[in-house]
């Protein structure tokens, strides 16, 4: 495989064997992430419809006009993560403020994780991420356990730089939560990028 064929631009690039074996390897991956994201947005399609026709569960259960806009707007959220706090916000369901608005991504049950992700990763959402960080505990936890909890809350998004502040705001929290573990916090995202790659 020649180097044009590679890089689909024409361009010679001089790359050695190696390096363009892994070039490939890199659009293979690119290819296959691009192929699930579809998959997971068709689901996530499929699975709203179905939550639009349910039924309530009797003929007596009339759920609270709160709970009607709770749901719907988890519902927005997990189709537009953006949508769904604008939502929930125009309709009183949560205040329009970083810890509030954190406090729901972090403890309100079927949100999307890759939704909260992309939300958080947003850049006009770093005060909402830095508030959210600061729900977790991550005390005495060594640095691979403490990164397991945190990236369970939510999927990391795909973007370098959505991924890259979502890490520098881990690491300044664990270094909180551990302040004889590292001596500053860079040294910590340098290692917690490292554990994630």
């Amino acid at each position: 495989m020649d180097v044009d064929t590679i890089n689909g631009t024409g361009i010679g690039v001089d790359l050695t064997a190696e390096e363009q074996e892994l070039l490939a390897d890199i659009r293979r991956r690119k290819a296959q992430l691009i192929d699930e994201i579809r998959q997971i947005k068709e689901e996530i399609s499929s699975v709203t419809l179905q939550l639009d026709n349910l039924e309530p569960f009797s003929a007596d259960a009339h759920p609270s006009p709160k709970s009607k806009i709770r749901t719907m707007g988890r519902r927005k959220f997990n189709v537009d993560c953006s949508k769904g706090i604008d939502y929930l916000i125009v309709h009183n369901a949560i205040v329009d403020n970083p810890e509030r608005i954190a406090g729901y991504l972090f403890k309100e049950d079927f949100l999307n994780k890759v939704m909260i992700g992309e939300y958080l990763g947003a850049l006009q959402n770093v005060t909402v991420l830095h508030e959210f960080v600061k729900l977790q505990d991550f005390s005495r936890l060594l640095l691979v356990n403490a990164l397991r909890s945190f990236l369970a809350t939510f999927r990391l998004p795909g973007e370098g730089q959505k991924i890259d502040r979502m890490m520098e705001a881990f690491a300044k929290r664990y270094c909180d939560c551990n302040p004889t573990m590292f001596t500053n916090s860079d040294t910590c995202y340098v290692l917690s990028f490292a554990i994630i790659i």
